[in-house]
């Protein structure tokens, strides 16, 4: 097993594998919506991969029927897409990825907010906070949805259960 070093993110890429199988990893910046990274050799913006995931999730195909239909299945959450099948290791830039208790503290909005953008599956940015008033509300209702994934109710826990012991 390897372990990344600053020499792998400074190349973008790492070589990760198990036994005989040797995978070569690339790093790419994920930038959160609303912020830009610009790469020096670049001298345009690109489309912000966000945009390309709700693109996507917005795209309709006809059916046998002639019925619209979306294309991409409405349990795709952005942390997926931007993996683009595991070819890719995401880097969250700008992204708050660590968990903190309470959830409806300032911090707790922030990164309620960029874990529903990036793991629960939606189709709008609307969609993110659906119904609720709060995006810790909203975190709360997601954290017993089927869509969770689970990694994602251990970093809650685990963040709750250091503040109570604190």
């Amino acid at each position: 097993m390897h372990t990344c070093t600053d020499y792998c993110l400074r190349k973008k890429e790492c070589r990760f594998g198990f036994g005989e199988e040797n995978k070569l990893i690339q790093f790419v910046a994920i930038a959160r919506p609303g912020t830009r990274i610009v790469e020096e050799k670049e001298a345009e913006l690109k489309i912000n991969p966000w945009d390309t995931y709700l693109a996507a999730m917005q795209k309709k195909i006809p059916d046998r029927h002639g019925q619209m239909q979306y294309v991409s299945a409405d349990t795709l959450c952005f942390d997926v897409h931007a993996a683009r099948e595991d070819k890719v290791c995401p880097v969250w830039t700008f992204w708050k990825t660590r968990a903190v208790w309470p959830l409806d503290s300032t911090e707790g909005e922030s990164y309620c907010e960029d874990s529903l953008m990036r793991f629960k599956p939606v189709r709008a940015l609307a969609d993110v906070k659906g119904n609720h008033a709060t995006y810790s509300a909203a975190m709360i209702a997601f954290l017993e949805h089927r869509h969770c994934p689970a990694g994602l109710q251990r970093q809650v826990a685990r963040a709750r259960l250091d503040h109570d012991t604190e």
